[in-house]
This record gives structure tokens, sequence and C-alpha cells, in this order.
């Protein structure tokens, strides 16, 4: 199953849902208005990426549910690429408003062919 072929929260359902507990976050590579979107992760020792599927609010808390995505060596090489041109630009501290200009500057990679590996709530 692609990224593409899910299509919200109930779609995720036929993939398995992943123990976060078995990940390590890297980084972030979409954090838009100050909602988590997308990033990178470490699972079951390899790099990954994940991507906000949709989010309800159930008992006045928002949940969020992710895809986990197996990305390509080339995937992998260009987020560390963006990574250290992150790192190069990031001096003082930045405000929310600062890293939202920063991930509106960036072309979002198109996932949507990448293989849908589980998927995790937060």
């Amino acid at each position: 199953m692609t990224l593409a072929e899910i299509t919200g929260w109930d779609d995720c359902s036929l993939v398995p849902c992943i123990d976060r507990g078995n990940t390590k976050p890297l980084w972030v590579t979409d954090l838009s208005g100050g909602v988590l979107r997308s990033g990178l992760l470490e699972y079951m020792g390899a790099v990954c990426g994940y991507e906000l599927v949709e989010e309800r609010e159930e008992k006045m808390t928002v949940l969020r549910r992710f895809a986990l995505l197996r990305l390509s060596p080339a995937q992998i090489a260009e987020e560390f690429r963006w990574r250290e041109d992150v790192q190069r630009r990031v001096g003082g501290g930045r405000d929310v408003a600062w890293w939202d200009e920063l991930f509106r500057q960036r072309t979002r990679p198109d996932y949507s062919g990448c293989e849908v590996i589980g998927w995790f709530e937060c």
C-alpha cells in the first residue's frame, strides 16, 4: 500500500500499528502552523519518513495519525541534505513564525508512491 492509497483515518488499519517505543525520532520536516505534519525517524534500524494522515478530536484531545513510510536511498539523502542546510541557517533563538516560513519555502518531496509500512498515533 502506498501513501497515495491512504486517504483517511480508517485506511491506516490496512497496515500494522507501530509501537512508538520501537521508534527513535530524528527530525521534523514539516511543522506548518505549529502542527507536526512530517518528519524522519528510525524504525528497526532503518531511516523512515512519516506523514500526517488525519487528525481527530476525541474527549478534548487532538489525536494525529501518521503513516510510516519506506523511503528510497535517494529520498533519505535528500532529507539529510535539507537538514544540513537548515542547520547552517539556524542561529540564535527562532520563533514559530520563522519555522513556518522555512517550511513554506521548501519544495515538499512527493512521497505519494512510497510504501506505507505502518502507522502510529500521537
